[in-house]
């Protein structure tokens, strides 16, 4: 299954003498525009709090449309509005609580995450850390609405407490997917290399590229899309500072 992810990168703590003094975001919106698709394009506005704690996530355009607010703490939950084609906000089509679980230890790291949706599936994350906030291995399990394991997904990190490589399941061990990240100066991704099998068998292999624009604090504002080489979509974003 082929996901279009659009990621909100926001990186914080570079040091000063690498770039301008760094502000807090306030708001940003992207706008994503698909290569050839004149009537696929989409905005999403972020808020975010002087923390640098995503508040609302607002999506227009192409695709399922709505908002979601985020209250993870200390209630655990999330908040989901879809609208209707026509992007009506009195006309809400889904309303309903996305749960989480968490379990932290003393150094603040969550130890395990439960995931569940109103559809009936739900997930576990499994954190383990070297030390104090630095990822080792992470391990998902994947459950449909009856109970059964989807999959499992395996994630690795790197010095810098990024995923290096993920490896995914199926219930019965054999590998279906093995991907590989490369980051740049900022810490975004700006290669993805995604290797699938079938039967434990090498099927295909394809890679994803992010190109970035930096503004002067280091935040991006402009990433081309490709994959194996041809360009899919541009998004542009505004940031606006506190």
């Amino acid at each position: 299954m082929k996901n279009i992810l659009i990621t909100l990168f926001i990186i914080f703590g570079l040091p000063a003498f690498a770039q301008a003094p760094r502000h807090a975001v306030k708001q940003i919106t992207s706008h994503t525009q698909y290569v050839g698709g004149n009537d696929m394009g989409q905005e999403i506005v972020s808020t975010f709090s002087k923390e640098g704690t995503m508040l609302t996530s607002v999506k227009r355009g192409f695709g399922p449309g709505g908002m979601v607010e985020y209250d993870m703490m200390p209630k655990a939950q999330n908040v989901q509005h879809r609208w209707n084609e026509e992007h009506d906000e009195d006309s809400v089509l889904f309303d309903g609580l996305l749960r989480y679980r968490f379990f932290i230890d003393l150094d603040g790291d969550t130890l395990q995450t439960h995931y569940y949706n109103t559809n009936g599936q739900h997930s576990s994350t499994y954190n383990i850390f070297s030390k104090a906030h630095k990822h080792s291995v992470s391990i998902a399990y994947n459950f449909n609405k009856e109970g059964e394991l989807s999959n499992r997904t395996i994630y690795f990190y790197n010095k810098k407490n990024l995923v290096a490589k993920v490896q995914r399941f199926s219930p019965d061990e054999m590998l279906q997917s093995y991907t590989t990240y490369k980051y740049d100066k900022h810490n975004n991704c700006v290669k993805q290399t995604n290797t699938n099998f079938n039967e434990g068998q090498k099927e295909s292999t394809n890679t994803n590229e992010h190109r970035f624009t930096y503004d002067a604090y280091g935040n991006w504002t402009e990433c081309l899309y490709l994959v194996d080489g041809k360009h899919h979509y541009t998004i542009k974003r505004e940031i606006v500072y506190w």
